[in-house]
């Protein structure tokens, strides 16, 4: 049977694409790697035109693998609210652990864990 259109956040459509950004990067980097992430996604919904907000979540709503997380909501008429339409993750090594992505930092170092992001 159909339930309502919104359910614990997925928006029932007929087609569902989406671009995927994802970043491998050194430590260091990832914070700043995080915030650009973030722009790309707000200069889109600004060229666009559509109201929306930024979330920056608490850690008790961050899954597992994420480290922070931003959520942009954007204003949705036939909800009378705001939904949300892009998220960016940064999952620090998590992921680079399990899969063991590592680089080096040079001859006779101990080879580094990358960070690892992604934003849809």
């Amino acid at each position: 049977g159909h339930a309502s259109a919104h359910s614990k956040g997925l928006y029932r459509v007929h087609q569902f694409s989406k671009l995927e950004m994802f970043v491998i990067c050194e430590p260091e980097q990832s914070e700043r790697m995080h915030e650009e992430l973030l722009e790309i996604e707000t200069s889109l919904l600004n060229e666009l035109g559509f109201h929306f907000r930024v979330l920056d979540m608490p850690a008790s709503d961050l899954g597992a693998p994420a480290y922070r997380k931003f959520d942009i909501e954007a204003w949705m008429p036939h909800l009378k609210g705001y939904g949300e339409v892009t998220s960016a993750s940064n999952c620090t090594d998590f992921q680079s652990r399990r899969l063991n992505i590592r680089y080096s930092t040079g001859f006779k170092q101990p080879n580094l864990f990358v960070h690892t992001l992604n934003a849809t």
